[in-house]
């Protein structure tokens, strides 16, 4: 994830379990297109962030609380996931 800064330390299993196999990125793209006024049930909804001209100046204004959980390893995923959003 190129915006975390060069002082932060991940361990490879817990960054692996986010943002290997496009978890992370489905994540954003959902919550773009939520924000936007799509939806996330069907994949052609979705906004993908590469296939697309969406600025954050284009996104509504509104605050928005998003509330990630787990348990053990789910914990720790959950915790990366909130940094990494907060970070995109």
């Amino acid at each position: 994830f190129e915006s975390v800064p060069d002082d932060v330390r991940v361990h490879r299993g817990f960054n692996n379990a986010v943002f290997q196999n496009d978890g992370f990125s489905t994540v954003l793209d959902c919550i773009i297109s939520t924000r936007i006024g799509g939806n996330c049930s069907n994949n052609s909804t979705i906004a993908k962030r590469d296939n697309s001209n969406i600025l954050a100046t284009d996104l509504p204004s509104e605050n928005y609380q998003l509330y990630t959980t787990g348990h053990s390893l789910g914990a720790a995923d959950s915790m990366l996931l909130g940094a990494a959003l907060h970070l995109a």
